[in-house]
């Protein structure tokens, strides 16, 4: 993979994203109502404004491209998106040509007003929001549509009232067309006003002519159309839909059921040059393929199979002989999952004939059938007797898995095919895995696309991610740029989203996601990220490897942010969620590393962001300290984790009424002279106890242990910690140190906090200097240093403060070598 060239965005995609992303920019929101009287919200341009038909279709590009569904949100319907696509309801004030839906949940609503646009190119494949009155829209609007893909979305087709044709008519289309034929009018509305008005008259022997055409889609200039997985049973449908479409060039009918009856019908198609049945079922197969050797125009022919067990053609080198015979323009051909390449020439040639000479006849080549032709692609992946192994095969791209090239050619040739594609993707996967793959550019390439056009199949998700996993943490992570490594990420989280359930597709996205940079590359989708971790960490019985990784993610996002970003996790519920996991750990009498990191997340949540302590305590978090503290008494991590929390709540001071009750105050107590985890459990018990005496003796309301003795306890504890200790802490900001420096009531508090800032800037002088002189701190302790009020030793600490802080400004400093890595998980913030 050559090393990618971080260009930066164009200010065209950044503009576009930031007006997708604030829509209010260009938009404002009216007030409508539903057919089911709901009251909804949707957008529409601003007064004045008028958009030219480059900017709506990126806009529409850009909204869909960013465009994810809550995990929470409905299957059925997607307010965001077709709220969205109101804006272009409005047709004199914006244009669109080529539209693409594919996998979005857009209603019948809103396709009109896409549809009203007189589209050229459409896709809706893969949405299940749709219903049958989109037939109708695609009719009205779709005088000038050459392409059409409806995928797999055959829900449109449903509810079509069977229409009796007269048996004498001689233009009535045999055998008789079992759909209703769509009706010419302006509107849904005025569609459904005709439909009820066929219904009330269903038991007359005449119709209204209008519901006797005989056509599903009247569309005169479709040239590229794609309809998958209709039923088996809807032949008479099918020919029905086809007949009038003479202009076609491009046909896909993958799943459904095709006769010869039907592809009769497709001769009279003067430009097919494209035809694709993979996974049909064929009736009367003899007939079909002669009716497939009559479309002498086809230039690409795909019959590959995707099912398990592989379709066997009887004598299959003389079927293969006569549909490459029978097309002699054929350049690409698909039969991938069958039998038809036979055997190996010389095995058939000396079973089926007598002599030596007439063997010699045949030109050498590895298929039989192929011989004398030369191909741009063929499609070998799953045959029977593994021909893609063979030399000298007559095609410049050739699907199968015995090389690299193969497999890539495989993934991008069934991109489309889901079945095809998971053993594509899983040959892929083995290379990573075993081998060392020679185009990784390509291969993540391919897996992007497969994987975001197929998010809620699980298998390609799970296959697809294993193999990021080996491309981020190669030496190919190096070379990712910013743009892609954003790819890889938001591909990652959709494929997380639709399968929280997974097990293994939560692993593979996690790992993966664990070689980026945290929170640096993903800061860009930092909610969507919070939110996925905690949906997958929150199940009770949810896997150890996966809860623990989730919880190791989740706190290494807290710990590299900012208050506005700690505070959009606690409002995402992680202080619950972590509580709840602490919860499930007492009740097995468990403490293992998933509690403690949810002590450490919780730490890091709460890290001056007062409104996460407040839900730390509704949620009667200080009476699970209590319990984890009785019931592992012994763990220094945990212990610290915890002491590091209660240190946040005691620095805001509306909560520290919380803390001043004579269980509490006794426990910090006792816990000034642990040596747990080095001084870090005693350093933060008497951080606690600092920030509650700074209220001074009016809020000490309790007798025992009495504010003298704790004060007393607090000052010799803090002698008897090594200055030049390393610390297991991580500040970002001093501001709740810095603000009891000026407590002169209360020495001890100034004590504790001028022994912390010495320690700091003498072990860490890189970090922590500049931090004291960004916040201003070098004049504070200039004050104490020279005020008579405090005791000795702490003008002393004060002092030695100032002299560090001199030496590294002249460089004279020692370098910090023992600062610990930022991406750390384990890395915690005081």
């Amino acid at each position: 993979m050559a090393t990618a060239i971080n260009q930066p965005d164009s200010l065209w995609d950044i503009s576009l994203l930031y007006c997708v992303r604030n829509l209010q920019t260009f938009c404002v929101q009216e007030l409508a109502v539903t057919n089911n009287d709901q009251t909804v919200y949707n957008w529409k341009l601003r007064e004045g404004l008028t958009l030219p038909l480059e900017v709506c279709e990126s806009l529409l590009t850009a909204f869909l491209a960013n465009h994810y569904r809550e995990p929470d949100e409905p299957d059925y319907y997607d307010y965001k998106l077709n709220s969205f696509l109101h804006i272009f309801q409005d047709t004199l004030r914006t244009r669109l040509k080529r539209v693409n839906l594919s996998r979005m949940q857009v209603v019948d609503t809103a396709l009109e007003w896409i549809l009203s646009h007189k589209l050229t190119e459409l896709d809706i494949s893969d949405n299940s929001a749709l219903r049958n009155l989109s037939m109708h829209c695609i009719n009205t609007y779709g005088d000038n549509l050459t392409k059409l893909n409806i995928g797999n979305t055959t829900v449109i087709f449903n509810d079509l009232d069977p229409v009796q044709l007269d048996e004498n008519d001689s233009s009535a289309i045999k055998p008789p067309c079992h759909c209703l034929p769509i009706p010419k009018t302006s509107s849904i509305q005025d569609y459904l006003l005709s439909r009820d008005k066929c219904a009330d008259h269903k038991h007359e022997s005449q119709r209204d002519p209008l519901f006797m055409r005989e056509y599903v889609f009247d569309l005169p200039n479709l040239r590229w159309l794609s309809i998958h997985d209709l039923s088996h049973n809807a032949y008479d449908m099918i020919l029905t839909l086809l007949k009038p479409l003479t202009k076609l060039t491009y046909l896909d009918l993958s799943g459904c059921g095709v006769d010869a009856e039907l592809l009769m019908g497709v001769q009279s198609y003067a430009h097919i040059r494209s035809l694709t049945l993979y996974d049909v079922q064929i009736s009367n197969l003899e007939d079909t393929l002669i009716a497939i050797g009559k479309l002498k125009t086809l230039r690409h022919l795909d019959i590959s199979q995707g099912k398990e067990q592989h379709v066997l053609y009887d004598e299959p080198e003389q079927r293969l002989r006569y549909i490459v015979n029978a097309l002699p323009n054929l350049v690409s051909l698909d039969i991938s999952g069958t039998n038809l390449a036979g055997m190996e020439p010389n095995d058939y040639l000396t079973k089926t004939l007598k002599f030596e000479e007439e063997r010699q006849q045949y030109p050498h080549c590895p298929i039989y059938g192929l011989e004398g032709r030369s191909f741009e692609f063929l499609g070998l992946l799953y045959c029977t007797t593994e021909p893609c192994n063979r030399e000298n095969i007559p095609a410049k791209k050739v699907t199968g898995d015995k090389t690299e090239e193969q497999v890539l050619v495989s993934i991008q040739a069934n991109i489309e095919k889901t079945e095809l594609l998971i053993r594509s993707l899983n040959h892929l996967f083995r290379i990573f895995r075993y081998s060392i793959c020679k185009s990784p550019a390509v291969a993540l390439k391919g897996i992007l696309t497969a994987m975001k056009k197929h998010v809620f199949d699980r298998s390609v998700q799970i296959s697809g991610s294993a193999s990021l996993f080996y491309i981020v943490k190669g030496k190919e992570r190096s070379m990712l740029n910013v743009a892609t490594r954003r790819d890889i990420i938001t591909t990652i989280l959709a494929g997380m989203e639709s399968h929280m359930d997974e097990a293994t597709m939560m692993r593979n996205g996690c790992l993966t996601l664990c070689h980026f940079k945290i929170p640096q590359d993903v800061i860009y989708e930092y909610p969507r990220v919070i939110k996925v971790l905690l949906n997958m960490i929150s199940p009770p019985d949810q896997e150890e490897f996966v809860q623990r990784i989730g919880i190791h993610l989740l706190n290494s996002l807290a710990c590299q942010v900012d208050g506005k970003e700690k505070q959009l996790v606690g409002d995402y519920g992680a202080i619950e969620t972590m509580l709840e996991t602490v919860r499930n750990r007492l009740r097995q009498n468990i403490c293992d590393e998933v509690m403690e990191i949810a002590w450490s997340t919780m730490w890091n949540v709460t890290d001056e962001t007062a409104i996460n302590c407040e839900r730390f305590i509704a949620d009667k978090g200080l009476d699970l300290f209590l319990q984890c503290l009785e019931t592992f008494p012994e763990k220094p991590e945990l212990l610290r984790n915890m002491m590091g929390l209660m240190g946040n709540v005691a620095e805001v001071p509306y909560l520290r009424k919380y803390l001043i009750t004579p269980q509490y105050i006794s426990v910090f107590s006792e816990l000034l002279m642990s040596k747990s985890d080095g001084i870090e459990v005693s350093y933060n018990a008497a951080g606690v106890l600092s920030h509650i005496a700074s209220d001074g003796p009016k809020v000490w309301t309790i007798s025992s242990p009495t504010r003298k003795e704790v004060l007393q306890n607090l000052s010799t504890a803090i002698e008897k910690w090594d200055l030049d200790t390393k610390r297991n802490i991580n500040y970002r900001s001093f501001a709740p140190i810095l603000r009891l420096l000026p407590i002169h009531e209360t020495p001890e508090v100034q004590h504790w906090a001028i022994w912390a800032l010495c320690n700091l800037t003498r072990v860490y002088p890189n970090k922590y200097c500049q931090l004291l002189v960004n916040e201003n701190g070098i004049e504070l302790i200039e004050q104490v240093a020279l005020d008579q009020r405090p005791y000795p030793r702490i003008r002393e600490l004060s002092s030695m403060v100032l002299e560090c802080c001199r030496n590294w400004k002249i460089g004279g400093a020692r370098d910090d070598n023992d600062i610990r890595d930022d991406n750390d998980p384990s890395n915690m913030e005081g």
